[in-house]
């Protein structure tokens, strides 16, 4: 047993049921032998092909499933007559299988009826315990029928003491009267945009004094500045600023055209104003957007503005961050396998193994295959006689 080059998320645990489940099955049927019973009829081959390309259009279209990809890998496995090939097909099915448990797994779900998220098609409540709204509604009917006296009487003495706009008036130490003639001083109306909308309380959360009546959205922003007067006024003036059409089109004329990278050309990190000028121009074919690369090796990351545009796929969009910091901040790229390091990491991007010089093949993920064993620079099979070495001073990166 290897228990450490359970490296892929998921796979010990899988492989620890799958056992489970074999003892079980030789418990009650014995070793089984039978035949194959594949790539014996011409069905088997049409199903395959139709399989795939059913799989093939569903990645197109973006309605790829689960189900899709396992049914192409069994389809393949059945049409598959020599004993060989059959295996490699087999242990397809098997990765698949592995990662479509792990997804399950992995999968939020509620925590009292063990539903996926996903499945209800919902995020889970506000109420404290993360429940859907199935159980989250079933536990609230089954509280107030359990408390039924005790809320109605809670209700009873609310209304009696003004009902409940009343009451919410009371935690500002006013009464009804005092709200309406507030309300007629300012006009009825909202004492910064003058809304005559519905008015809600406006007060100060340092000293909890009641400073005004205001409307829902000015009550929201005066909170969104956090009652900062220094705020509001830097708000005033970037609105006056950037409220100039003519300023903002001549930022175009300057900067648009000398500034925009060609289709694959990657930018360095914007500047504000051209930021600014961009997302005013809605005729242009790029925009700012905010992308993180991390290091496979230390987990840091590097988070800058890049041009992109819309038609670019996330990897796409990946790559113009990757060439970027690839050509100015010393970071490697390792294209074989997808990571990326960062220049305190760069050198264990090496495509070879330290200690064979065998180029890593990340296809060959046997336990003592030539795929790079986790983040060290050997690969499995080096790791594996290291295990296996009966040399008691042997030293390996795991070892060490």
């Amino acid at each position: 047993m290897y228990p450490a080059l359970f490296t892929t998320p998921g796979v010990r645990q899988f492989a620890e049921e799958i056992d489970a489940e074999r003892q079980r099955q030789i418990a009650k049927f014995g070793d089984q032998h039978h035949p194959d019973g594949t790539g014996l009829t011409l069905d088997q081959l049409a199903w395959a092909e139709e399989a795939r390309e059913r799989c093939q259009q569903a990645a197109a279209d973006g309605s790829l499933s689960w189900a899709h990809i396992l049914e192409e890998e069994v389809a393949e496995a059945l049409a598959e007559a020599d004993p060989a090939r059959l295996r490699e097909e087999i242990l397809q099915v098997a990765a698949v299988c592995a990662a479509w448990v792990h997804d399950l797994d992995t999968r939020e779900a509620c925590p009292k009826c063990k539903t996926s998220y996903e499945v209800l098609g919902h995020h889970k409540t506000r109420t404290g315990r993360g429940w859907c709204r199935k159980c989250a509604s079933e536990y609230e009917r089954l509280r107030r029928e359990a408390n039924k006296d005790v809320i109605n009487a809670r209700r009873r003495e609310v209304m009696r003491g003004g009902g409940y706009r009343a009451g919410r008036l009371r935690r500002y130490g006013l009464t009804p009267e005092a709200f309406e003639q507030m309300a007629e001083a300012q006009g009825n109306a909202c004492a910064i945009c003058r809304d005559p909308g519905e008015l809600h309380v406006d007060h100060s959360h340092d000293k909890g004094h009641v400073r005004g009546l205001l409307c829902n959205n000015c009550n929201n922003g005066l909170g969104r500045f956090r009652d900062n007067p220094d705020f509001l006024l830097r708000a005033a003036d970037y609105a006056k600023a950037t409220a100039d059409a003519a300023w903002v089109a001549d930022i175009d004329s300057r900067t648009a055209a000398e500034e925009q990278p060609a289709a694959g050309q990657v930018s360095a990190p914007l500047p504000p104003e051209l930021v600014s000028a961009i997302l005013r121009d809605p005729d242009s074919p790029y925009y700012p957007s905010q992308i993180t690369v991390v290091c496979d090796h230390c987990g840091a990351e590097d988070t800058s503005d890049y041009m992109v545009r819309e038609d670019m796929t996330p990897t796409e969009r990946l790559g113009v961050a990757r060439m970027h910091l690839v050509d100015t901040k010393g970071w490697e790229h390792d294209a074989r396998v997808g990571d990326d390091f960062c220049p305190v990491h760069a050198s264990t991007s090496a495509a070879e193994c330290a200690a064979c010089r065998t180029p890593f093949d990340p296809a060959d993920s046997r336990h003592d295959g030539r795929a790079r064993y986790g983040l060290t620079d050997h690969c499995r099979c080096c790791v594996d006689r290291c295990h296996e070495s009966t040399d008691v001073g042997h030293r390996c990166p795991v070892c060490a």
